[in-house]
């Protein structure tokens, strides 16, 4: 039988290991990828000369001196509207951004990330917390400096601001509704907000009974 000391022994070993497990740093990944994303709403060869064409957006942001020395990865979404945020390459690009190695995401301006200020602000607070900074071509805005830091806080401002005129503007819409007796809301399934004409049966029975 194995003496009690022996175990003792043993297990001490074992919790030292453990903890010198648990202390020892683990190894971080090194942030070398710049994104630059590109849209275009409408987009036509023919139309280069008279809009900053998709080449023109990424010649631009590869030529920021925050992305020199980084690996530059382009995604983009051709012939997509920026009032929302469904689109696939700006999907990827998040998803590309999770990694863990990006350390800077860049655009043509901030428009072509999203015309909703509800939604800019949105997407670069997912980016602060990825550690990614952001940075735009023609504007002068970059989010790791005091003044793009300053940025963040005025459009985190104008973003609720945007958020209770929309929902002003659909009170209003509804209040508008009820004025005019309109219906709200959705139907019964078979229903109709028209009234229907009586049947002919129904009319006899009206003609009879007066």
């Amino acid at each position: 039988m194995e003496n009690l000391d022996v175990r003792y022994k043993r297990r001490e070993d074992a919790k030292s290991t453990m903890t010198r497990a648990h202390a020892s740093p683990s190894p971080t990944t090194s942030k070398t990828i710049a994104l630059v994303y590109i849209r275009v709403s409408k987009y036509d060869p023919s139309d280069d000369g008279r809009k900053v064409s998709p080449q023109t957006q990424v010649d631009r942001c590869r030529a920021l001196v925050p992305l020199q020395d980084l690996t530059v990865e382009v995604f983009e979404d051709l012939d997509y509207s920026g009032k929302n945020t469904k689109r696939p390459g700006f999907a990827s690009m998040l998803e590309r951004a999770q990694r863990g190695d990006v350390t800077l995401i860049a655009c043509y301006s901030v428009s072509r990330l999203s015309r909703s200020v509800a939604d800019l602000y949105a997407i670069l607070q997912q980016l602060q917390e990825l550690d990614i900074g952001f940075v735009s071509a023609t504007e002068a805005i970059e989010t790791a400096t005091p003044m793009g830091k300053a940025f963040l806080g005025i459009l985190a401002v104008l973003a609720q601001l945007e958020r209770e005129q929309i929902s002003q503007r659909v009170a209003d819409a509804l209040a508008y509704k009820r004025s005019q007796g309109k219906l709200l809301g959705t139907l019964p399934a078979g229903s109709s907000a028209a009234p229907t004409a009586p049947s002919p049966l129904i009319r006899k029975r009206r003609q009879r009974f007066g």
